[in-house]
């Protein structure tokens, strides 16, 4: 049984059990469909991330107000051989509850081209003396490792239409978030998924799954491919401590790239 209790905050929920794989919306929920969106569908300002930017500020769509802001969270293997729903209403637990979890009843995502981008996009920015120090940090290194390679291979986050996908975990100090653009060409994964920049999308993805600001690291891969196979991988990298930020130049709207370095 889940050890999530009502009236739990969604920081005390991904303080015990990590972020969630996914989230949904009541209407996604009951339509079997993942919600995809930034901050459970509102509209998220550019206003910025964590300590380093403003509280993001959101103009609640039609959907959020049908549903009554609720948002459901789903665990795979949560507890062992389970899979875990917790509800929340305004960032409060108000349901909970685990039911039979079958690993074999769940088609795995085809998406092995993405294992070889990852060392390349890593070996790249460790090349950047810019970021000598973040490169060292034990959640950098983690990012190598198989069980983070094993998850972003077999993370269900296809984007769709104009939504973007996602899923997330923790390994350790490293909380991990995945994104798949495929089928488009490259150059149209920007004003596709990312019209008004990409912090604005970071910022509704950290809220959405829960991840408490600065706790740990957090990375983001955003991993496209095109009809033509063209692939190429954008990484974000924003350390727990003082540490220079890896930022996806492309992803990134002019005003965002206005005063930055390219990154990755």
């Amino acid at each position: 049984m889940t050890e999530v209790k009502l009236g739990m905050s969604k920081h005390e929920v991904t303080e015990l059990l990590g972020p969630p794989l996914d989230y949904m919306s009541l209407g996604g929920l009951l339509g079997t469909t993942p919600y995809s969106g930034t901050l459970y569908g509102g509209t998220v300002r550019p206003t910025g991330l964590f300590g380093r930017f403003r509280k993001p500020k959101v103009v609640p769509n039609d959907q959020v107000r049908l549903t009554g802001g609720k948002v459901t969270w789903l665990y795979r293997d949560v507890p062992p051989g389970m899979e875990t729903l917790v509800t929340l209403t305004n960032g409060v637990v108000t349901d909970a509850f685990d039911r039979p979890y079958d690993p074999s009843t769940r088609t795995q995502p085809d998406h092995e081209w993405s294992r070889e981008l990852l060392p390349i996009a890593l070996t790249k920015v460790e090349a950047d003396p810019t970021f000598a120090q973040t490169v060292r940090l034990p959640g950098w290194q983690r990012q190598r490792s198989d069980e983070v390679s094993e998850f972003v291979a077999g993370a269900s986050a296809r984007s769709e239409d104009n939504e973007l996908g996602r899923s997330a975990s923790r390994f350790g100090e490293l909380d991990v978030i995945v994104s798949y653009c495929e089928d488009l060409p490259i150059t149209d994964v920007r004003p596709r998924y990312f019209p008004h920049g990409y912090l604005p999308v970071l910022t509704g993805l950290v809220d959405g799954f829960g991840i408490p600001p600065r706790r740990r690291d957090l990375a983001h891969w955003v991993l496209c491919r095109s009809t033509e196979g063209e692939t190429m991988a954008h990484l974000v990298y924003l350390p727990a401590t003082e540490q220079t930020i890896v930022l996806p130049w492309d992803l990134m709207s002019p005003e965002e790239q206005s005063g930055r370095t390219p990154s990755s």
